[in-house]
């Protein structure tokens, strides 16, 4: 079992008390912007290297969103703010937004209502290699990878 990784309940304990929330958020972006292999992987997989890699690959996915990510000008809710977004795409009226809706006060969207999913900042390595550690050395590592999925795809 990796060092520092004890039991099935330190996971579990870590998990609730918000140890992995960078994760949950990079987990919950790829959700709200429809990539949901490596969220699906990740919590429905039988093998524990099949979930690191699909981690892996969610890590992956993200930076290449955030990378991509457009600082945009929105009103919403009575102020106007910047927001990061990793997804920003005009919006009909009644049309769903799964991120934040407004109208778009400047760039090539201005005047327009958008959805902007915004963009978290990345996990510290540190958490990462927190849940692969879980994953490796926890014998309910089955049960750590779908409550970290089902925390990530519950509304915040």
């Amino acid at each position: 079992m990796p060092r520092g990784v004890d039991t099935c309940r330190e996971c579990m304990d870590r998990l609730i008390e918000g140890g992995f929330n960078g994760v949950v958020s990079v987990l919950r972006v790829l959700a709200e912007t429809g990539r949901m292999g490596p969220v699906d992987r990740l919590g429905f997989t039988l093998d524990r290297h099949v979930a690191i890699e699909a981690l892996t690959e969610a890590m992956r996915v993200f930076h290449a969103l955030a990378n991509g990510a457009r600082l945009v000008r929105i009103e919403a809710g009575g102020g106007a703010r910047v927001y990061r977004c990793c997804e920003l795409y005009r919006v009909e009226t009644g049309e769903p937004c799964r991120g934040v809706r407004g109208r778009a006060l400047e760039g090539e969207y201005a005047g327009s209502e958008v959805c902007c999913v915004p963009c978290p900042e990345a996990p510290r390595d540190e958490e990462v290699r927190g849940v692969v550690e879980c994953i490796e050395g926890s014998s309910c590592w089955r049960d750590f990878t779908r409550a970290l999925v089902a925390r990530a795809l519950a509304r915040p």
